[in-house]
């Protein structure tokens, strides 16, 4: 957990003070001295890749890319926040084993006031389908977004892209995972002969990944890439 803190320009107003506080694990958010409200925003985790089967000449295979979370915000009073809340944080859902698996689904980032407020919940993007090679041509399909719940705003998240090869061994794919609301998920598209990998690291809090990929013999069977960890970001008025 971060603390950041920022006096603004209020001469005489009631709130002197912004403060944020930022949540990357779970813990337990307690509120500065003299907080009067906070805004509170959160993601869950994002869904991982599908893993492969790859290797051969003149086949090829791409994961479906994960699912980004849902997207929550809130204003709470000092008095709904009570002593403190409990803070946990999704983590992004693990890749594809090895083969032609998909990726798992992130976990969900809640909020939860000591206080009268209701507990604020953001459930992770869901995985990408995994892939066997083919010489024909084939889809996987991408994770399907999370959701959220009890927050003045509530989002759902993005749909992670499908992965497509073509006939004859080529390799014709988007790549790129869900985007959340806090973050984009990194986003190519590639047109390939021969190659592999994973297409990129994953984006940031919330974002599902990207499809690993196998063209020709230029690839190899594989895990898929972990979606990103959740987050919650609560913001202070002092």
């Amino acid at each position: 957990m971060t603390t950041n803190n920022a006096t603004n320009n209020f001469t005489g107003g009631a709130i002197a003070t912004l403060a944020v506080q930022t949540f990357t694990g779970s813990g337990t958010y307690t509120p500065t001295s003299g907080m009067k409200y906070c805004i509170v925003e959160g993601v869950g985790g994002g869904g991982g890749a599908g893993g492969i089967v790859g290797g051969t000449a003149g086949q090829a295979a791409i994961s479906g890319m994960g699912a980004s979370a849902g997207y929550f915000r809130k204003l709470f009073t000092a008095a709904q926040i009570g002593a403190n809340a409990a803070v946990t944080i999704g983590a992004g859902g693990a890749g594809g084993a090895s083969g032609n698996n998909a990726g798992g689904t992130g976990g969900t980032t809640t909020f939860d006031p000591a206080g009268s407020g209701a507990t604020l919940s953001s459930t992770g993007g869901s995985g990408g389908s995994g892939m066997a090679e083919s010489a024909s041509a084939q889809l996987a399909g991408g994770g399907s977004p999370g959701g959220a719940s009890n927050g003045d705003l509530n989002i759902s998240g993005n749909y992670g892209n499908y992965g497509i090869t073509a006939a004859a061994g080529a390799s014709l794919y988007q790549q790129g995972g869900g985007n959340s609301f806090l973050s984009v998920s990194n986003y190519s598209i590639y047109i390939l002969s021969s190659g592999g990998g994973t297409g990129g690291g994953t984006g940031g809090y919330g974002a599902g990944s990207n499809g690993r990929y196998s063209c020709q013999a230029g690839g190899s069977t594989g895990v898929g890439q972990p979606g990103a960890d959740g987050v919650v970001i609560v913001t202070e008025f002092i």
